[in-house]
């Protein structure tokens, strides 16, 4: 039977490769988008209104420690392919930055999923993409090591025994 830290290790060994296959289905969906997005016109329709994060101990420097800047990201809607009638926020806020109600603004859809549309052209964090990856990496890595080279060295132990034995006949 395994020991606890055998056991501990293929749990991490599993834990990193989800977050690795989690990582690399959010990069597939978006570079799916980016091959295979159809372009359509939306509208401006409203704003959601949010405030930004800011680290407390920056305000104790600031002299209105209350005074947190407002973020709008763009309420949008569009007509899909079908004729059906999508409405989204964009996912990145934005400070003020001119659009107004009733804009139009190009957006990106795939076509079996036009309610996961996007703003063509906004930028892309992919923060969630890096710290899966790095997370995922960052336990299975170890893992690796504590599974492989033990592995290795009984490999070897056992290739020299039965050297020992083939020179004693």
């Amino acid at each position: 039977m395994p020991d606890t830290g055998t056991k501990a290790t293929w749990l991490f060994a599993l834990i990193g490769v989800a977050l690795l296959i989690s990582a690399g289905l959010m990069f597939y969906r978006d570079n799916q988008l980016a091959v295979r997005g159809l372009t359509a016109t939306g509208t401006v329709i409203d704003f959601r209104q949010g405030r930004t994060y800011r680290n407390p101990t920056a305000g104790q420097r600031d002299a209105d420690p209350n005074n947190f800047p407002d973020y709008r990201a763009p309420v949008i809607r569009f007509t899909a392919e079908k004729n059906e009638v999508i409405q989204f926020a964009a996912l990145l806020g934005s400070v003020p930055d001119g659009l107004k109600t009733g804009d139009s603004i190009p957006i990106a859809h795939l076509p079996e999923d036009p309610s996961g549309a996007e703003v063509k052209g906004s930028p892309r964090l992919n923060t969630g993409i890096w710290a899966f990856s790095i997370v995922g990496g960052a336990s299975l890595l170890p893992a690796v090591f504590m599974i492989v080279v033990p592995s290795f060295g009984r490999r070897q132990a056992g290739k020299a025994a039965m050297g020992d034995r083939r020179r004693k006949r």
